[in-house]
């Protein structure tokens, strides 16, 4: 049988069970969109994670104290208080893993107001550094530099959103007047948006002012709640997880 006769063969055996031939095909076209469509939803949405565990920070290590705990029925204490500036500085010196380190000061829900309005948001000390770690960038203005570490300067960065609530339009936020409880603070600097975090969380509702200034001026404690730390280089993040065991 040649080839031409096959195929007539086979349009008149598709003509005669035309049902039967078109719910086949629905069943394939079906399956088969179903197999992309997946595919293509897979593919997203593992972008969207990697692209928003980019924006959390590169090679990102967070260290926190442990709390007192029990064991066998004993209390162990294995840390009385928080990190210190000692800590901070002494595992930025001693380590030789890190390209960028930084003492974290986060206070929720604190009482802010500004030229236009007011409301409370999460103000976090940090170090310069910290924009690094965590992959801030400046949309307007500047972040604040060492000399503001050192000198405890009255300077903060704000989120998008928190300009916005503060000044009515973000862009008008940079050299602005706040108030953080009963601190005033000069904005000098507007973060670029970046959206909802993993947990929902808007990330761009934030207020960021010095390590020092937050401890001295805004908490009155020496204590340092976490510590950032960006690893020079990927693989050196395993090297820390089998170190730790």
């Amino acid at each position: 049988m040649s080839i031409i006769q096959l195929l007539h063969t086979c349009f008149r055996s598709i003509l005669r069970n035309r049902m039967r031939s078109l719910l086949t095909s629905l069943g394939v076209i079906i399956g088969i969109g179903s197999v992309i469509i997946m595919v293509a939803m897979g593919e997203g949405s593992q972008r969207t994670i990697e692209t928003q565990m980019t924006m959390m920070g590169t090679n990102l290590l967070q260290i926190q104290y442990r709390r007192p705990s029990s064991r066998s029925g004993q209390q162990i204490y294995l840390r009385r208080n928080a990190f210190t500036r000692n800590d901070l500085d002494k595992l930025r010196d001693e380590s030789s893993f890190t390209a960028a380190v930084s003492g974290l000061v986060q206070t929720n829900n604190v009482n802010v107001a500004g030229g236009e309005g007011n409301t409370q948001v999460t103000v976090q000390g940090v170090e310069p550094d910290y924009a690094v770690i965590r992959n801030w960038k400046i949309n307007t203005g500047v972040f604040f530099d060492e000399d503001d570490l050192f000198l405890r300067n009255r300077v903060a960065v704000l989120g998008h959103t928190t300009a916005k609530n503060l000044f009515g339009d973000a862009d008008i936020a940079v050299s602005g007047q706040i108030r953080i409880g009963t601190v005033y603070f000069t904005v000098i600097g507007l973060l670029e948006s970046k959206g909802a975090g993993m947990n929902g969380n808007d990330q761009d509702d934030i207020i960021m002012v010095p390590l020092d200034t937050a401890m001295t001026r805004l908490n009155n404690s020496r204590n340092i709640n976490m510590i950032f730390i960006s690893v020079a280089r990927k693989e050196y993040m395993g090297l820390h997880r089998k170190r730790r065991k």
